[in-house]
């Protein structure tokens, strides 16, 4: 991400994700330990099929940015005119 940010607003960019971390932290604690106390009678392991759901939402939202990515840079690389035979 840091090759993506100009210079002047990588210290923005990573403070941003320091308090992105620091609040799926807090909210994790309280989500989980509420689903945790809801199921730990029906179903104990709950928690971890909430865990894996989410890292597994995380790594389709980050298969699907690199392919935006990759194709925008694709578009940038390959534009330009076409020529006919001289």
């Amino acid at each position: 991400m840091s090759q993506r940010a100009p210079p002047g607003k990588q210290g923005s960019l990573f403070a941003g994700l320091s308090v992105l971390e620091t609040a799926c932290m807090v909210l994790g604690g309280l989500i989980f330990n509420n689903v945790y106390s809801a199921t730990v009678t029906v179903f104990r392991g709950a928690t971890f099929f909430l865990t894996s759901a989410i890292a597994a939402l995380g790594a389709l939202l980050m298969v699907a940015y690199i392919v935006v990515i990759r194709r925008s840079d694709n578009c940038r690389t390959y534009t330009g005119t076409i020529q006919g035979p001289s």
